[in-house]
């Protein structure tokens, strides 16, 4: 009489079908996702219209811009940035957070303006920025190629 056994489960055709579709769908989420800067580019004149009214008209708007999720203003005078949130994922140790935002001195800066050092990245003309801790960092860029514009992400812990 012969005897049967199992195979494991990743010699089971199932198991290699399923894997596959659920990478296929991984990588179609992924690659879909806009850039903050395609985002601006796409909707700049509702972006510039959110900076007016935050700044120059009594500091509130109802401008409500697609695939932006959160707009906030951080500093004061020549400082000050106008961030917008395009993107926020969960990650392992804290969230990522993506976005665009306007600096009306035209300088770059950290996420929510916090007060980190940037260094110069040369290879592409960006920012770092770590935490003293070095659990927080980020990096910006300018956004689309406009000069007050930037582009961010930052892993916050």
């Amino acid at each position: 009489m012969e005897k049967h056994t199992k195979k494991p489960v990743f010699k089971r055709l199932w198991f290699w079908l399923l894997a596959a579709l659920l990478a296929a769908s991984f990588f179609l989420a992924t690659a879909h996702a806009d850039s903050p800067s395609e985002i601006l580019r796409r909707n700049r004149p509702l972006f510039e219209q959110a900076v007016q009214e935050l700044l120059y008209r009594g500091g509130e708007t109802g401008v409500e811009i697609p695939e932006v999720t959160d707009i906030s203003v951080y500093g004061v005078s020549d400082g000050t940035i106008v961030q917008f949130t395009t993107e926020t994922k969960a990650g392992l140790f804290g969230p990522n957070v993506q976005g665009v935002y306007y600096s009306v001195g035209g300088q770059p800066a950290a996420y929510r303006n916090w007060d980190y050092e940037l260094i110069c990245d040369e290879s592409d003309g960006g920012w770092n920025w770590y935490s003293e801790s070095g659990e927080s960092y980020g990096s910006t860029r300018h956004a689309a190629g406009l000069d007050n514009w930037f582009s961010f992400s930052a892993h916050i812990s």
